[in-house]
């Protein structure tokens, strides 16, 4: 299978902007994993997040990085309930919702810290401004197998639901797909993956998700107009029945770095440059 989706993705991933991303999320035979590629330019400095958490909110650990006006955005990280989320670019086809309330800045975090299941994040994001959402949407998972994707659609708040035992995402606009950035490779890698055009599934399992992210994942290109190099700046596997978390560096699917959500919220409040977490990697794994 590993195979297969690699030649499924083949021949299009050099012509993709530098911010392209793929998430997927599956619940199967009582294992619930999600996973990303992180798609951007790679001299941006990745950033781990922890937060513990308290009694009025959730720990999490989140990633992304700074932004060039200083501001952090998370862009995608998991909570001690087992919510997931990740947010992928899309074409502008949203507006402010000036009559809500003003979702944060850092919006993920603030809605992992008080949401415990999609259904929660959901009526959360629905609750407020999503402006934030102007040109991306959200991939949402929890532990239970809920999933959803949510939008903004000139100035409207949209829930896509899936009645599979997967859902995915890339960077197309599933309520306007003739925006742009439709059809997309990597979506039809991922859709394969989980049976479609009536190919055989995958398990549901780290490997697999792995094969996936291996094949959906861009190459360092050379984007020569902004004399930048993009690609994958790092990759997430999500084990949300287990509370894991498996991290790759730009592709390197042999040097993975494993973190356990409560070990890692039980050390406390930390900033961490994601580089520093593989410095104590030795060796590949076989």
């Amino acid at each position: 299978m590993r195979s297969l989706l690699l030649i499924a993705a083949a021949g299009a991933l050099s012509a993709l902007p530098s911010s392209a991303c793929t998430i997927f999320f599956a619940a199967k035979a009582g294992l619930v994993l999600a996973g990303n590629n992180e798609d951007i330019y790679l001299d941006k400095v990745p950033i781990v997040w922890v937060r513990p958490g308290g009694d009025a909110e959730h720990g999490r650990i989140t990633f992304g990085f700074e932004e060039p006006d200083g501001k952090v955005f998370a862009q995608g990280g998991v909570n001690d309930a087992g919510l997931f989320f990740d947010a992928a670019v899309t074409p502008k086809v949203g507006k402010a919702q000036r009559r809500k309330e003003r979702a944060p800045e850092n919006m993920g975090d603030a809605m992992l810290a008080e949401c415990a299941s999609v259904d929660e994040a959901v009526a959360w994001l629905e609750a407020r401004d999503l402006r934030l959402l102007v040109g991306s949407h959200l991939l949402l998972g929890d532990k239970s197998g809920g999933k959803a994707v949510v939008e903004l659609i000139e100035g409207e708040t949209k829930v896509i639901r899936s009645d599979k035992d997967y859902i995915a995402a890339t960077n197309f606009s599933f309520s306007k797909p003739e925006a742009g950035n439709y059809p997309c490779p990597r979506f039809d890698a991922v859709r394969l993956a989980f049976g479609g055009n009536e190919a055989p599934p995958i398990a549901v399992n780290v490997e697999n998700f792995e094969a996936i992210l291996e094949s959906t994942a861009v190459p360092r290109t050379r984007i020569e107009d902004e004399q930048r190099d993009g690609g994958t700046l790092y990759s997430n596997i999500y084990d949300l029945t287990r509370g894991t978390i498996r991290l790759y560096r730009e592709s390197n699917w042999k040097h993975p770095v494993d973190m356990d959500v409560s070990e890692w919220l039980a050390r406390g409040e930390q900033t961490l440059l994601m580089d520093s977490l593989f410095r104590e990697v030795e060796a590949p794994r076989p």
